[in-house]
């Protein structure tokens, strides 16, 4: 008997910020619709929030948009993702920090306002939790390995 297998793969990014890796999982065909029916009913949030990580995002807002209660929203999010919708928005504004830090020469004060943190102290913070460094220390730690890369 022939089966049929749908595969999805994700790149795994290092503490830099850069791609290292790539995960795969392969999914029975006529069971992958239940598997990745949550994927595509949290498509449109997160695709919100990877597009407008700079501005201020409410989970009433976000909820809306799903026709979900907050409480419901946080559910299926940790469902799905493993992560608050507040946690995952977090780790894109990270993200998109280690890419301006190593890409541009904008004062960390402003990096901090453009991926949504309206505190440089809080940002800081934050990125040092994630990232285990200073937003300054990782520009001067990669910065040198993204222009050499180019």
């Amino acid at each position: 008997v022939l089966r049929w297998f749908l595969s999805s793969k994700i790149p795994l990014f290092g503490k830099n910020g850069r791609v290292i890796g790539i995960a795969g999982a392969m999914h029975d065909f006529e069971k992958a619709g239940a598997v990745l029916r949550p994927y595509h009913e949290m498509q449109e949030v997160i695709a919100h929030i990877l597009t407008h990580y700079g501005e201020s995002l409410s989970l009433s807002e976000l909820a809306d948009m799903q026709g979900l209660s907050v409480s419901q929203l946080v559910r299926n999010f940790r469902r799905v993702l493993h992560a608050t919708p507040n946690q995952f928005l977090l780790r894109v504004r990270v993200h998109a920090a280690c890419q301006l830090l190593v890409s541009t020469d904008a004062s960390i004060a402003k990096i901090a306002l453009d991926t949504g943190f309206y505190d440089q102290s809080y940002f800081s913070k934050q990125f040092r939790r994630r990232m285990g460094i200073s937003p300054h220390a990782y520009r001067q730690r990669y910065r040198h390995a993204a222009e050499v890369d180019f």
